[in-house]
């Protein structure tokens, strides 16, 4: 829905301009919101990059605070028994993470780019031309977003071998 969507309103942009502009052609604001398209998709790419080393930053610090914790607390002493993670079958501490290994950005907001195009193709017929660049923006950034979360879900699934999946990711929409 999301690709289907998106090229929707970029293939028609021009379109889209022109009959909300009163069936008059500007050249110069078509230009302005390609490009301000393209701007808004490296940038949502950007953050959600940015979004990944936070999450992954957050999750390395938890569980070295858990390995830590673990470390200095004895699987025999009677205190620490129920806050303990678990027990293995030998009676070692269970050193599985709390959290789970595949990353939260592309698990938690995957489901917010498609929102928010929903929302500009919306916006585009109620808002004046002069606020078109501004809702490109934030739809190419969306896109870029939904690229980016799709990538990242992709190679959280498939880490071992990467490559052969992503053919199969790009080819699969043909």
């Amino acid at each position: 829905a999301m690709m289907g969507t998106n090229g929707v309103l970029n293939g028609n942009q021009a379109q889209i301009i022109t009959s909300a502009n009163g069936g008059v052609f500007n050249q110069n604001l078509n230009s302005l919101t390609v490009a301000l398209y393209g701007i808004g998709s490296a940038c949502g790419r950007i953050i959600v990059g940015f979004l990944e080393m936070y999450f992954h930053r957050r999750n390395a610090i938890i569980r070295e605070k858990q390995l830590i914790w673990l470390s200095e607390n004895s699987p025999d002493d009677p205190e620490t028994e129920g806050a303990m993670n678990g027990q293995s079958s030998e009676g070692k501490p269970d050193m599985t993470p709390v959290h789970h290994r595949w990353n939260s950005t592309v698990i938690c907001l995957y489901p917010l780019p498609p929102l928010v195009i929903g929302v500009t193709c919306i916006l585009c017929t109620f808002l004046p031309v002069v606020a078109y660049p501004a809702l490109f923006w934030v739809a190419g950034a969306s896109y870029g977003c939904s690229l980016a979360f799709a990538i990242l879900g992709v190679r959280e699934i498939f880490s071992i071998d990467v490559a052969r999946h992503y053919n199969f990711v790009t080819a699969a929409g043909m």
